[in-house]
């Protein structure tokens, strides 16, 4: 899943969420955008069940708290 640099945007820290059974998303993972999160960044989902579907989805997020930047959803 990739995320496109849509241009200056002041990022602190991006969240990965998974979709729960109820059809919300939860977080899973936050990463500060600085370091290795400015070029990408990995994460490892753990305690997911094999046969399991799940939907992901990242956000980027400013100093403030606010969402100034979202992924389109990707199952797998």
């Amino acid at each position: 899943m990739t995320v496109d640099n849509p241009g200056p945007i002041q990022v602190s820290r991006f969240f990965i969420l998974r979709k729960t059974g109820n059809g919300n998303f939860q977080v899973v993972a936050e990463i500060p955008a600085s370091g290795p999160a400015v070029s990408g960044f990995a994460y490892q989902d753990k305690w997911l069940e094999k046969s399991g579907v799940y939907t992901y989805r990242i956000e980027a997020v400013n100093d403030a708290g606010n969402v100034v930047g979202r992924s389109a959803d990707k199952t797998i």
